[in-house]
């Protein structure tokens, strides 16, 4: 106790804390270069967050529909191109625009040939005709017995349907049909597959014409740009009227060769919608917004468990100690060291491996950057909605252009504990999050390539990656640890024992010292019980935060 309390009452000494850990206190001169550091890096992440823009029209402007993935509906995550399925293909395959988030993202935008003008109304057109061999209709039909789903883009906005539907045979009228989504899976060959074959889109945009008034009894009105409000996509056929051959295919049909595929197009106007209400309308979101009620008491449950067992930990060693001070006629000594305080001279005592301790410290000074600042981004509102992929974008390339706080933190604290192999420190700190990531990503990219899943990243985007480490992550790290080095003061292990002093006028107050001399021979530390081995503590303190975020990581793969 009286050891923190002569810590606690000395302001002025060179050690201070922070959010990076113990840092010492150095001159406002020698600051500049790591604001600066920090300022390039967020006006960085800046450039890179910007909004999406508004595509303006005319009348019978062409509006390209871009067809991206297919999927499980239970399983977002699992994506494939979406001409993986035998879809009518473009006569020349025209790739969308992708940034950098989008390819993270698995997003693959590829124009398809519907023939859609801004304002004309399209009652019914022809797409293509696919010829349906046996291989195709196997390929229609695992994707319909799976629940798959298409994603397609207009102008931006997200749009997704069913590529088919499977409906019991001889299923009499009114049957649940949750029920019979249900059996299907027991009984899969009591189901006829049904191919939607037409699609219907409803756009809506501004009404732009705004009059002014009248000259020589002619309206005057105002050229306000045109633009898109919102979309809405169907399938042509009733689900409850399944089979109809004008809008689906049957698949168990073998007499029709062929699928004829058609869509309509019908557009009006909406006077009240504006450009925000894009999203605020998107067909695909809940008219209500859900609350996920679960995993706030969830979370709210384990912080209170994390209190209480703090608390009692933190009652059981206090309290002895607490008693004798409070009763000194017990005639005990109050300086005898028992208990906890028994080991004050060994936990200032520098980690065995003192490398990868300040490593893990810098890398962790730098995620803490870059988590900032995207967020702080975040609450500037610089993220569209719809602009997908724009924060895994951001984050993609905050993390190397926070390299240098990384390395400055590492290089600094491993001067201050008196390290020598400061390249090692610097390499270590460069590798330390990206290496084991690069070993993911390598299986994971494998994995995604040999099932053809559109998550596989393209060799562009792999070179890309890679530039942004070579160039800017590993540059950055070096300059940020060579600045952390020459702006910290050697080690020092001071020769007083139990309390700080106060610094003098001579001192450098960018020395480290240690609030007591560590012991030469380390303490003889017990063989523990296997219940407490590192493993076992490394697995229950993940226990907890994972617990917390489960049930809001169900929501967010779901979505």
């Amino acid at each position: 106790m009286g050891l923190l309390t002569g810590y606690r009452k000395q302001k002025n000494h060179p050690l201070r804390y922070s959010v990076f850990g113990f840092v010492p206190h150095i001159n406002k001169k020698k600051m500049v270069g790591v604001r600066a550091m920090a300022m390039a890096a967020v006006l960085g992440m800046a450039a890179l967050a910007s909004g999406e823009d508004t595509n303006e029209y005319e009348l019978k402007d062409e509006v390209f529909i871009v067809a991206n993935t297919i999927r499980p509906s239970a399983n977002p995550t699992e994506t494939y191109h979406y001409y993986t399925l035998p879809f009518c293909k473009p006569k020349e395959r025209q790739w969308d625009d992708h940034d950098l988030g989008e390819l993270l993202t698995g997003n693959r935008k590829i124009v398809t040939d519907y023939q859609v003008y801004f304002g004309i109304d399209v009652p019914y057109g022809k797409l293509c005709k696919v010829s349906m061999t046996p291989e195709t209709v196997n390929a229609f039909s695992d994707a319909i017995e799976d629940d798959y789903v298409f994603e397609m883009y207009v102008d931006n906005i997200r749009l997704s349907a069913m590529v088919g539907q499977a409906v019991q045979k001889d299923a009499p009228p009114g049957k649940n049909v949750l029920e019979q989504h249900l059996n299907k899976f027991a009984a899969a060959s009591t189901y006829d597959y049904y191919l939607n074959t037409h699609v219907h889109f409803d756009i809506a945009y501004n009404d732009a014409d705004i009059a002014l008034g009248y000259v020589d009894d002619t309206e005057v009105k105002s050229p306000v740009p045109k633009f898109i409000v919102g979309v809405n996509m169907s399938l042509g056929g009733d689900n409850k009227k399944a089979g109809n051959s004008e809008y689906q295919y049957a698949l168990s049909d073998l007499s029709k060769k062929e699928a004829s595929f058609t869509y309509s197009v019908k557009w009006r106007k909406e006077a009240a919608w504006t450009w925000e209400d894009r999203t605020v309308k998107d067909p695909l979101l809940p008219e209500v917004l859900e609350i996920h009620w679960l995993s706030i008491i969830n979370s709210f449950v384990l912080v209170m468990l994390l209190v209480a067992f703090l608390s009692i930990v933190m009652f059981r060693i206090l309290k002895q100690d607490v008693s004798r001070y409070m009763d000194p006629e017990d005639g005990l000594d109050i300086n005898e060291e028992t208990g906890w305080k028994l080991v004050h001279a060994d936990v200032f005592r520098n980690p065995p491996y003192l490398v990868v301790f300040c490593a893990y410290v810098g890398a962790g000074a730098q995620l803490f950057a870059m988590l900032f600042g995207v967020l702080a981004l975040s609450l500037l509102d610089v993220f569209h909605p719809t602009k997908r992929g724009g924060i895994m974008a951001a984050l993609a390339v905050a993390y190397p252009l926070t390299a240098s706080i990384g390395g400055y933190r590492s290089a600094s604290l491993y001067k201050q504990l008196g390290g020598q192999n400061w390249v090692w420190n610097i390499v270590a700190c460069g590798l330390v999050i990206p290496g084991p990531l690069l070993g993911v990503f390598a299986f994971l990219n494998t994995v995604a390539i040999w099932n053809d899943s559109s998550a596989a990243l393209p060799f562009g985007t792999i070179m890309i990656l890679i530039c942004l480490f070579l160039l800017v992550n590993v540059p950055l790290t070096i300059i940020g640890g060579i600045a952390g080095r020459n702006t910290t003061s050697k080690y020092n292990d001071p020769p007083h024992l139990v309390v700080f002093t106060p610094p003098s006028d001579n001192d450098d107050v960018g020395v480290y010292q240690p609030p007591c001399r560590t012991n030469k021979i380390p303490r003889e530390i017990p063989q523990p019980p296997w219940y407490k081995a590192p493993w076992v503590h490394v697995v229950a303190s993940g226990c907890l935060p994972y617990s917390a975020v489960y049930i809001e990581l169900h929501h967010i793969f779901a979505a």
